[in-house]
């Protein structure tokens, strides 16, 4: 293989693995993000619980 040749394979093997790195750091922020949604409205029902009570 020539220098040019083994230089893009490396190229392309490299953002290859950025970009799926990429997508597993997006997938644990969008994890995240649902996560925090689920417990805004967890706290959101506590709190119109505690109003309801008064």
């Amino acid at each position: 293989m020539s220098a040019m040749g083994s230089s893009l394979s490396t190229g392309l093997r490299r953002g290859v693995n950025e970009s799926v790195s990429l997508i597993r750091e997006a997938d644990k922020a969008r994890a995240n993000v649902d996560n925090v949604t689920i417990f805004a409205k967890l706290i959101k029902k506590a709190e119109e619980n505690a109003q309801a009570s008064m």
